[in-house]
């Protein structure tokens, strides 16, 4: 979920006047500050009586691996220089920005952000669909992709596959081409891939769908580890309903559209429907409007309280897990650093 990470004084220089962070400080639910100093500025004052301040001295520590991985969806404001602060987010896919070279357009700017596709159009492809979270490319060490029918009229024995093809292509337009290559050893992040779909619509080759999905790994040709987990949900499971709303969740960024995911077949559209690329604060100007952020957390939230009740009650029958092709039936452990249950 989205928060920001600082400390008390770096929040002092953001808050000094009028931006657009400024309005994402304020409307932020969540703020893990280091306290280096007392709180004193009226604002922060508000949000700590409101509860929205929550101190975590760990965070003196930075920059250490370990914050990133455990505060992987929020803004990382600091008081260090724009060169260290554009490694940070290079390397370990999270946004970071020095105090003094704030820029709210990571958050906040995107073009294209919506497509009318009709069925048979061409030149639309997931490429040209992305654009706006690639040129420039949107920091992210995470994703998930959940559309309980994107695999739903895939038939790998007739080599008839639209649902693993789209995914591939997803994957292909967001990953980044380099992330954590220029961090050295146990310090680098493998980036993380979940994909929620039917049970049903898998026709009972449910280990056949999470090897192909794990093989896609191989055709991405990244320089980086990739770790994929599949949960294929059952009806009458928790979360069941959730997997109607076809998206794709990043840090950052979500993806929206009205019919399926598996919407192209190569640079042609396979039906008709709108389709909306949208960052967490992408509608800031709009002061009547809910951020696309509120829907983001809500997703994440829901899905992380349900991973932390598979994984309490192991006998529930509602689903099937894999990880990086193996499949385990059972999670116990899972990676996904937007909803693995932190602690």
């Amino acid at each position: 979920m989205f928060g920001i990470v600082s400390t008390i004084s770096a929040l002092e220089k953001v808050l000094v006047k009028d931006s657009t962070w400024k309005t994402i400080v304020e409307s932020s639910g969540r703020l893990f500050v280091h306290k280096d100093k007392p709180i004193e500025n009226k604002i922060l004052t508000l949000l700590s009586q409101a509860g929205k301040i929550l101190i975590d001295e760990q965070i003196k520590e930075f920059p250490q691996k370990a914050l990133f991985e455990k505060y992987s969806g929020c803004a990382f404001i600091m008081d260090i220089d724009e060169k260290e602060a554009s490694f940070i987010q290079t390397s370990y896919g999270v946004i970071c920005q020095s105090v003094d070279s704030l820029d709210s357009s990571v958050l906040t700017q995107i073009d294209p952000d919506h497509f009318e596709l009709i069925s048979k159009d061409k030149g639309y492809g997931w490429r040209r669909v992305c654009e706006g979270l690639t040129n420039p490319r949107i920091p992210s060490n995470c994703i998930i992709i959940n559309d309980r029918n994107i695999f739903a009229n895939d038939k790998p024995k007739e080599n008839n596959t639209p649902g693993l093809d789209n995914l591939e292509r997803i994957l292909d337009s967001l990953l980044p081409l380099n992330f954590s290559e220029r961090v050295e050893g146990d310090n680098a992040l493998p980036y993380h891939v979940l994909v929620n779909c039917e049970f049903g619509t898998l026709n009972d080759e449910y280990n056949s769908f999470a090897t192909r999905i794990n093989k896609i790994k191989r055709a991405l040709n990244r320089p980086y580890p990739i770790d994929i987990e599949f949960i294929a949900l059952k009806r009458g499971n928790d979360f069941f309903d959730e997997t109607h709303n076809r998206r794709i969740y990043s840090n950052y960024y979500t993806i929206s559209c009205d019919h399926k995911l598996a919407a192209f077949s190569g640079n042609t559209s396979r039906c008709s429907q709108s389709l909306d690329v949208l960052k967490l604060f992408s509608k800031i100007e709009k002061t009547k409007s809910d951020q696309p952020v509120k829907g983001h957390d809500s997703f994440l939230r829901k899905l992380n309280e349900s991973v932390k009740y598979w994984m309490e009650f192991s006998n529930i029958n509602s689903y099937e897990f894999s990880q990086n092709g193996d499949s385990r039936h059972v999670i116990h452990h899972i990676k996904n650093r937007l909803i693995a249950p932190k602690g």
